[in-house]
């Protein structure tokens, strides 16, 4: 179906990564600078794989809105309940501006995909929570990730603040579960070579909501 906020679309992990991670060499050929002045940072000029990271995790925040959305729709959550998960999508949406300020033209667009969301078992809202908790961590993982491997000081700086953010949301998910607000042990850095897949699978296996 058609993205109207948010959306991802069916890619195969080849057509990803030559449009993430190999396209990544043309974009940053040009002047991806994000206005970044008025919060005293530097402005990112990412390089090489940094866009792949930018691309995929902006793509990544386009599917978080759109299942935000999903969830907003969907019976069962309390008045509470709905209000947290209007701020997760705020959150996200904020994730998604910023990511691609940098990206600039070359930013993924909600128009530009259609959205296939899993449709989970017993349709309780636990349920529907499991599919937007996958995804923020996924997110979180990445996010950790191009910490490690960005090359540009000021691109890495923004997937830090992005990566505290995020794992406000990873917490605020598990909570509205039912489970503790902080997961047992260290994060795990997950690497594009990992997220796609991943990614894709998600995408391949879905179905679109009723």
């Amino acid at each position: 179906m058609p993205m109207h906020e948010g959306g991802v679309q069916t890619f195969g992990r080849a057509a990803f990564l030559r449009a993430g991670m190999v396209g990544a060499a043309t974009v940053a050929g040009t002047a991806l600078v994000a206005p970044s002045a008025r919060a005293g940072l530097p402005a990112p000029v990412p390089v090489d794989d940094d866009v792949g990271y930018l691309q995929f995790t902006a793509t990544g925040e386009l599917v978080a809105v759109s299942l935000g959305t999903t969830l907003l729709q969907a019976p069962g959550f309390t008045a509470a309940q709905r209000q947290r998960l209007q701020a997760l999508r705020a959150g996200s949406k904020r994730h998604l501006a910023r990511l691609s300020l940098v990206l600039g033209a070359d930013a993924p667009q909600f128009g530009d995909f259609d959205l296939q969301v899993p449709a989970p078992p017993g349709g309780t809202p636990k349920a529907r929570l499991a599919t937007s908790l996958d995804l923020a961590g996924l997110l979180a993982g990445v996010y950790l990730a191009a910490v490690s491997d960005t090359v540009d000081a000021a691109t890495r700086g923004l997937h830090g603040r992005l990566l505290w953010s995020q794992a406000q949301q990873v917490s605020t998910l598990r909570v509205l579960s039912g489970l503790p607000s902080v997961a047992g042990g260290l994060p795990v850095p997950i690497p594009l070579e990992a997220a796609v897949p991943r990614l894709d699978a998600y995408l391949a296996d879905a179905e679109p909501p009723v």
